[in-house]
């Protein structure tokens, strides 16, 4: 007799999934099949065992992981896209499946999704600005009453209000599902990065000997000798960014530190010198990014907060053999369209979704039948296209830095 059960979030927290599954396992019923589109565990009635499960996550393996190979330690149950769920048959296992590539993966939709939430944040923050100031008497509408006995609906408009609902609805359960994925794979990727050993203290990264006191800066301001540059929104052009900053070093700018969220530089009149700066972006940083960086001679300015598309600055210093970061073009080039692909996934549903929001504005607006429209009604779209128009201007910089380093030999 077989079982089917529906679990629509499994991925999102596989070590719940895992205890879930060893608990079903010891009630009788034995994992067979997993439908990743419909996302159906389907089991086999069998008997009671006291069995634990493992799910694996490798994306882009070729082959079989080398601890199924083995046949010693796990049994594979069955597989679906990117995802292994395996038996465990030692006790005491001599591998153990690492958890890593899954905590990446989690990363990233969390980024993806928190950054659309982000983007909503902002506009419904405008909203409720407009809705403030439209309460309180600032913008006025007018709205011809019409009698009830004289109104009449044709089928495009009864076809049309329909569809306005259906939308409006799932645009809700989009929301919904944002919002719990979010703070689902946070909760989840906290619970993962203990079994990788990822939990660990970013502190030591920060750029400790660069950094001034506060009596330092107001004696080097006194003196004249600090200068602040502010550069918004530089992450999207990094290679402009070295550029500015190496001929800062030779015009006698030495850079001392950044500020906290990157966009403010610190100088200190000195001597010219030649100095390499390199941008890097890594979906992931560890311990063992920061520590082989610096071996190589490379030294930290600037990383972001964020685990997960992280962006740092490295400079190195030297006479005459210009430093690389990159040994060859190929790689440098494979980072550039790897970074210009992480923005863009995160651009271009945001545009998508301002620009429908757009149209359901307009939309509503055509409907509303007003005799006046006031400022506010025109203001609130205008707006969200102005933030259209700086998202695509983002989505431009990062396709233009892409083909600038394709089209650069090292």
């Amino acid at each position: 007799m077989s079982k089917n059960k529906f679990r629509p979030f499994w991925s999102y927290d596989v070590l719940k999934t895992q205890d879930w599954l060893n608990d079903l396992s010891f009630k009788g019923y034995k994992l067979i099949k997993v439908n990743p589109v419909l996302r159906i565990f389907q089991f086999n009635k069998s008997e009671s065992e006291n069995k634990k499960h493992i799910i694996n996550y490798d994306k882009g393996l070729d082959g079989y992981p080398i601890y199924i190979k083995d046949g010693n330690d796990y049994t594979e149950i069955c597989y679906t896209k990117n995802f292994y769920f395996l038996e465990q048959i030692s006790d005491e296992p001599n591998s153990v499946p690492s958890y890593n590539d899954l905590v990446s993966r989690n990363r990233k939709i969390k980024y993806i999704v928190g950054q659309m939430l982000l983007f909503q944040i902002m506009l419904y923050s405008f909203f409720i600005l407009i809705v403030i100031i439209f309460t309180l008497g600032i913008g006025s509408v007018t709205v011809e009453s019409i009698p009830s006995n004289e109104v009449e609906y044709t089928t495009i408009e009864i076809m049309s209000a329909i569809a306005f609902i259906l939308v409006n609805f799932g645009y809700f359960i989009i929301q919904i599902w944002m919002i719990y994925s979010f703070f689902r794979l946070r909760v989840s990727n906290r619970k993962l990065e203990v079994f990788c050993g990822d939990g660990i203290d970013m502190s030591f990264t920060i750029p400790k000997d660069t950094i001034l006191t506060k009596e330092e800066i107001r004696k080097l301001r006194k003196e004249k000798k600090l200068i602040k540059k502010t550069k918004v929104a530089w992450f999207y052009s990094p290679d402009k960014i070295e550029d500015w900053l190496e001929q800062m070093e030779l015009k006698g700018f030495n850079l001392i530190r950044m500020s906290k969220i990157g966009n403010s530089f610190y100088f200190k009149t000195g001597l010219p010198r030649n100095v390499k700066y390199h941008v890097d972006f890594q979906t992931k940083k560890g311990a063992n990014y920061f520590s082989l960086n610096k071996e190589s001679g490379w030294k930290l300015y600037f990383t972001s907060y964020s685990r997960f598309m992280a962006i740092s600055v490295w400079g190195q210093e030297y006479t005459e053999l210009v430093p690389k970061y990159y040994s060859d073009h190929e790689t440098k080039v494979k980072h550039a369209k790897k970074y210009m692909w992480t923005y863009l996934a995160v651009f271009l549903p945001a545009i998508l979704f301002v620009v429908l929001s757009i149209g359901m504005s307009i939309t509503l607006f055509a409907y509303a039948n007003f005799e006046n429209i006031s400022t506010w009604m025109i203001l609130s779209p205008l707006i969200m296209l102005v933030l259209v128009v700086e998202l695509l201007f983002f989505c431009f910089k990062v396709i233009r830095y892409y083909s600038r380093v394709k089209a650069t030999e090292l």
